[in-house]
């Protein structure tokens, strides 16, 4: 076959009219063709890694419909309120949204990113016997599998994988996802629909009349081994993106660790600062956020310069919790501790 450009080999790899020995030497003949920057180009589409090293959000804005977006609402830092709210429990585990096509008999599951997931599919049957009455639905929730966060994700991730993760089910939507009707009344569309299942769980939520009464269902959320609690506009819709109708309550820890080492950033930060590397006792803990623009490029002149300067430094760190090998999960730069 005589190929005029690369889009042509792409597609026949993709559709696999090439496959095996002869795959492997058409695409080797079309690296050795390519220039430098179009043979990375077509390396990272085999690799299925197509970062530039700009976000979903300002891609859409330079280039708004180019691309189909697959958004979700979130959460944003609790603000503390007297107003009537709905409390649930904050589930440890992978944000799951699922599908549910009756026409079809079919159900895809995906994360907050819209990547696809397969390691739920043994609630399909139990999702497709909810009485919903639209034929298409969507059921947000969490995906958990045993063990804590990093387990729960690893487990789900893995096509391989044999683990019969549970799906905590706390919103149900119509065909587009985005909504006016209220949290409540979905809640209640949920409680109705719903089959029973031990691998379908819904997710509890409790009415709050003030904040004492709400950081009260905290701490008992946390009590139970819960990472905190989510707080809920009872009157609010479904919307596709942050949002304080939703609103996150959840525990931080801070840590005052010496600074060992810096490494470069990558995409926007290329030749400025990506993050510190701490130790958290005998842990290389990797620090990547909490540093403005101005920090980026100032420690990283001075890690070229003078590395002393950066390595005899006491970072504060606050993270969500130490992790089961003494690493820090989410970890984030607070500040210099001069005094220390």
């Amino acid at each position: 076959v005589a190929y005029r450009d690369t889009w042509m080999v792409l597609d026949d790899l993709a559709d696999r009219k090439v496959t095996g020995d002869m795959a492997k030497g058409l695409v080797r003949s079309t690296l050795e063709q390519l220039e430098p920057e179009s043979r990375s180009i077509f390396e990272r589409i085999l690799k299925r890694d197509l970062r530039i090293g700009v976000a979903a959000k300002g891609f859409h804005k330079v280039f708004p419909g180019l691309l189909t977006r697959f958004d979700v609402m979130l959460a944003s830092p609790y603000e503390a309120s007297d107003n009537p709210v709905l409390v649930s429990p904050k589930i440890d585990g992978m944000r799951v949204l699922a599908r549910v096509d009756c026409r079809h008999n079919k159900v895809d599951f995906f994360t907050r990113n819209g990547k696809s997931v397969d390691t739920l599919n043994h609630v399909s049957d139990t999702l497709l016997r909810f009485e919903y009455p639209d034929e298409v639905f969507w059921v947000d929730g969490e995906g958990t599998a045993e063990g804590g966060f990093a387990e729960s994700i690893s487990a789900l991730r893995r096509k391989d994988s044999d683990s019969r993760g549970i799906f905590n089910v706390f919103d149900i939507l119509p065909a587009g996802i985005e909504t006016d009707r209220p949290t409540y009344e979905r809640y209640i569309d949920l409680l109705k629909s719903r089959v029973e299942d031990s691998q379908v769980v819904c997710v509890p939520s409790i009415a709050s009349t003030s904040h004492d009464q709400t950081m009260q269902l905290y701490a008992q959320f946390r009590a139970q081994g819960y990472e905190g609690a989510i707080v809920k506009d009872p009157q609010a819709g479904y919307q596709l993106k942050r949002s304080k109708a939703w609103q996150k309550i959840k525990p931080t820890e801070t840590f005052d660790l010496p600074v060992v080492s810096a490494f470069e950033g990558t995409g926007k930060y290329v030749g400025k600062l990506g993050g510190l590397t701490v130790m958290h006792g005998t842990v290389p803990v990797d620090v990547g956020s909490g540093f403005s623009d101005l920090d980026r490029e100032t420690l990283w002149a001075l890690w070229l310069t003078d590395p002393g300067q950066l390595t005899s430094k006491i970072l504060e760190v606050s993270c969500h919790e130490v992790t089961p090998d003494g690493s820090l999960r989410h970890p984030r730069a607070k500040r210099f501790r001069p005094d220390k």
